[in-house]
């Protein structure tokens, strides 16, 4: 029981930064809600309740996201910059 505690928690908790972050994406890049929702073929309500933590996008969703933001799934999903696999440079 406590162990689907402590994963209910970090679910929260990694869904209130990835919805940070995808504001602070959106910031920095300069646009509204309305021209990311653009951007990725949904509706800026829907990009209201992803940074508000109300909904989450889909994975397809997610890498048109990172396309727009230019950054890679793994920091939009973590907040981790991690450029590298088994040794072979991705970038």
């Amino acid at each position: 029981m406590a162990e689907s505690k402590r994963y209910y928690w970090l679910k929260l908790k990694d869904d209130f930064f990835q919805s940070k972050r995808i504001k602070k994406l959106r910031k920095k890049k300069g646009m509204t809600q309305l021209e990311l929702a653009e951007k990725v073929y949904v509706t800026d309500k829907a990009v209201s309740k992803w940074e508000t933590g109300e909904g989450n996008p889909e994975i397809t969703i997610l890498i048109e996201l990172a396309k727009v933001f230019e950054v890679s799934l793994d920091y939009l999903l973590t907040g981790k910059c991690n450029n590298q696999l088994g040794g072979l440079s991705l970038w």
